[in-house]
């Protein structure tokens, strides 16, 4: 009687590890497709103060990039 008892037991918490990784590996998937995929871009260098900045958040003036409208207009002759 025992034995059964013991092997019952054993076989409960079999079922209660099997359920809790099954539940664990469900909660995973919902995280993985939840995140938002991050897109990378290029990074420039200011010509006036030397900070980079992503290329397509930078300014263009004659081939040459800048972080903004203050150094643009500062770097201008």
């Amino acid at each position: 009687m025992r034995i059964l008892l013991f092997l019952l037991l054993i076989f409960l918490l079999y079922q209660l590890w099997r359920f809790s990784e099954l539940r664990a590996k469900m909660i995973r998937k919902k995280t993985v497709k939840t995140q938002p995929k991050i897109e990378a871009h290029p990074m420039v260098q200011c010509q006036r103060c030397e900070t980079f900045v992503p290329k397509n958040e930078s300014i263009d003036y004659k081939g040459r990039a800048f972080c903004g409208e203050k150094c643009r207009d500062e770097s201008r002759p």
